[in-house]
């Protein structure tokens, strides 16, 4: 899966071992390796670490498969199921209100504002913290940051629903683009926040559709 762009990362390194361990090293560094893509700059600072304190080969690896799960589910939660969503939800709002260029402008900063210094970090943090790196993570709440990330997402998600409907019975846009938007960013987000309780992925679609609701008798008058 991610072995051979693990071993293409880590290629560099590996090429600086003596000439009888570089078989080995190589079919190690291209062995069966899945985590989330983002985090696998840190697992490549956590085992370069650990060969330059002289740890075998086997324990090498074992550091790979102890962290290929917790990693792979954080990065998930985080990324995949969090920070994507609302980064296309929150593009979808500014091309929505303020143009298509500004949609496109607004999913491309949140989602490299995050992501980017994750991978281009992340060597440093895995070497530097080595085996405290788990604790190094929680030191940025990552759980509590997705909380408030969902939250967000819903009060956007409830902005779009409200303003398709408003769009449609203000423009006479027609029903049934409309509706197939609100029913995509329904899907979608359903599907991205299993992780919270569904009443509270309701109530945030509620109080954000609630929200520019309560603008619409003060747009009336202008058309």
């Amino acid at each position: 899966m991610l072995g051979m762009g693990y071993g293409f990362i880590t290629r560099p390194l590996v090429d600086k071992l003596p000439d009888a361990e570089l078989p080995e090293a190589r079919r190690q560094a291209t062995s069966f390796f899945n985590t989330q893509p983002y985090f696998i700059p840190l697992t490549v600072g956590i085992v370069e670490r650990g060969r330059e304190e002289n740890w075998d080969e086997a324990k090498l690896q074992g550091i790979k498969q102890n962290v290929m799960g917790p990693f792979g589910a954080l990065g998930d939660a985080f990324f995949w199921a969090t920070l994507k969503p609302l980064a296309a939800v929150a593009g979808l709002c500014a091309a929505f209100w303020l143009g298509a260029v500004w949609g496109i402008i607004v999913l491309l900063v949140i989602f490299n504002l995050f992501h980017l210094p994750v991978r281009l970090w992340g060597v440093y943090l895995g070497y530097n913290a080595f085996q405290n790196t788990p604790l190094q993570l929680e030191k940025f709440k990552p759980h509590t940051v997705i909380t408030l990330m969902s939250i967000l997402l819903g009060l956007l998600s409830g902005l779009i629903l409200a303003g398709f409907l408003t769009r449609t019975l203000l423009e006479e846009t027609s029903p049934i683009v409309s509706l197939s938007v609100i029913w995509g960013v329904i899907v979608a987000f359903v599907g991205n926040l299993s992780s919270m309780p569904i009443w509270l992925n309701w109530l945030m679609v509620l109080v954000g559709a609630t929200m520019i609701g309560l603008c619409i008798p003060c747009v009336l008058p202008a058309f």
